[in-house]
C-alpha cells in the first residue's frame, strides 16, 4: 500500500497524510506522527491529538488544548477518562477544568469524575507525603510560619490541600492550637468548600467560623437524634444522606452516628446504609473507636463492614487508631478476625499477640 501511494504522484502533504493514516491503522503511532509532524494544517489537529494520546504524550495534548481546540471531543469516552486521570496525577487541575469547559462531549460525566477524583485527593495524601513530595521535605518540626510560607508557594489546589493537611495533622497537640488559629484557620474560613475535609474534632477545637453552617448542622443533629430514638425510617435516612454533604461534620455528629451503630440502629447490610458510608469519606471517623471492635454486639459486624467497604489506606488508618486506643489500657481483648489479621501482619514491640481465644494483649 505504501509503494502504491509512492507511485500515485500525489501532492506531498496529502501523500504524507495517507501514509500516516496507514501507519496509525498498523498501530505504528510514532511513524504516523513523523509523517505529519511538520504539517501546520489546522485540519490535522484532530488527527495529531489522537496520535499524541496514543503515544501518551499528554503534554502535547495540553498544548493543543491551550491553543483553544476541544481535545476531549477528539477522544472516546474511555480515552477522556484516562487523560483526565493522568493529568490529575500531575496536579494539572486548571488545565483539566479548562478542557472540560471547552468541550460539549460527555461534559456532565467528566465534571462528575473530576470533582470526585479531586475530592479523593484530600484523602489520598498524608501530611508526610505532601511535605516530602511538594514541600521539599520540610522539617515536620519547622516553625509554622515556615510551613505556611512553603504551602503558599504551591498552586491553588495543592495550597488548599496543604492547609487542610496541616490542620488535620497538628491540631491534636494543644501547644499547636494558637499557631493554627493565627496562621491557617482563617484560610479555611474564607474557603467554605474546604470545611468538609477538616477533621470533625478539629472543627470543634479550633476557631472556625461556622455561622453559615450552623442551621444545617443543627438540623443534621436533630435528624440523627430522631433516628436514634427509634424513629429510623428509610425516608429519614434519605434526608440525613441528602444533608450530609452540605454540613461541616463535628465531633457530636460523629459520636451520634457511632452511637447509632452501638445501639443497633444501623444495619450494615442495608444498601442505603452502605451507600451513606461509601459516599462520604468523612464518615471513616465513625470507626475510629475501639469500642466498636470490642463490644460483643458490634465487633463482628463492624470488623466485616470496615474490611469490605474501605480501601487499604482507610483500613490501615482505622485499625491503627483503634490499636493505639487499646494500647492505653493494660487489658486483654478478644478481637475480631480482620483487625487481628492486620495486627499479625504489623506486629511490633508494642503488640503481643496470642493465637488462642484471647487474641491480643495490648500493653
Amino acid at each position: 500500500m505504501m509503494d502504491l501511494i509512492d507511485n500515485m504522484r500525489l501532492q506531498n502533504d496529502y501523500e504524507a497524510y495517507l501514509k500516516a493514516l496507514i501507519l496509525r491503522h498498523e498501530k505504528n503511532y510514532k511513524g504516523s506522527l513523523e509523517m505529519v509532524a511538520n504539517d501546520r494544517n489546522k485540519a490535522l489537529v484532530p488527527f495529531k491529538t489522537k496520535l499524541y494520546y496514543n503515544l501518551k504524550r499528554y503534554e502535547d495534548v495540553v498544548q493543543i488544548s491551550d491553543s483553544g481546540h476541544d481535545v476531549l471531543a477528539e477522544l472516546t469516552e474511555e480515552q477522556q477518562l484516562v487523560l483526565v486521570r493522568n493529568l490529575m496525577k500531575d496536579n494539572h487541575y486548571e488545565t483539566i477544568e479548562k478542557m472540560i469547559e471547552q468541550t460539549n462531549k460527555n461534559k456532565m460525566q467528566l465534571e462528575e469524575l473530576y470533582h470526585q477524583e479531586k475530592d479523593d485527593l484530600y484523602y489520598q495524601y498524608s501530611w508526610s507525603q505532601y511535605r516530602t513530595m511538594l514541600l521539599n521535605d520540610i522539617d515536620s518540626n519547622a516553625p509554622f510560619t515556615d510551613i505556611k510560607e512553603a504551602v503558599d508557594q504551591t498552586d491553588e489546589n495543592l495550597r488548599d490541600l496543604g492547609y487542610v493537611l496541616v490542620i488535620n495533622n497538628y491540631f491534636v497537640k494543644e501547644q499547636n492550637l494558637d499557631d493554627l488559629n493565627a496562621l491557617f484557620v482563617d484560610y479555611i474560613n474564607k474557603n467554605e468548600k474546604l470545611f468538609k475535609y477538616i477533621d470533625p474534632i478539629a472543627v470543634d477545637t479550633l476557631d472556625f467560623n461556622l455561622s453559615a453552617n450552623d442551621k444545617k448542622s443543627d438540623r443534621l443533629q436533630n435528624l440523627l437524634n430522631y433516628y436514634h430514638f427509634g424513629k429510623g425510617t428509610k425516608m429519614l435516612m434519605n434526608k440525613i444522606m441528602k444533608l450530609l454533604p452540605e454540613v461541616t461534620l463535628n465531633a457530636q455528629h460523629i459520636m451520634s452516628i457511632r452511637r447509632l451503630v452501638l445501639d443497633g440502629h444501623l444495619n450494615f447490610n442495608d444498601s442505603l446504609i452502605k451507600k451513606m458510608f461509601n459516599s462520604d469519606k468523612r464518615l471513616e471517623n465513625v470507626f475510629h473507636s475501639a469500642t466498636l471492635f470490642i463490644d460483643e454486639d458490634t465487633r463482628t459486624m463492624t470488623d466485616k463492614f470496615v474490611y469490605h467497604n474501605f480501601s487499604t489506606r482507610e483500613k490501615t488508618r482505622i485499625y491503627s487508631t483503634v490499636i493505639n486506643q487499646l494500647q492505653r489500657v493494660n487489658k486483654r481483648y478478644d478481637l475480631p478476625f480482620y483487625i487481628f489479621s492486620f495486627l499479625e501482619k504489623t506486629a511490633g514491640k508494642k503488640q503481643i499477640l496470642y493465637t488462642g481465644e484471647i487474641l491480643c494483649d495490648c500493653r
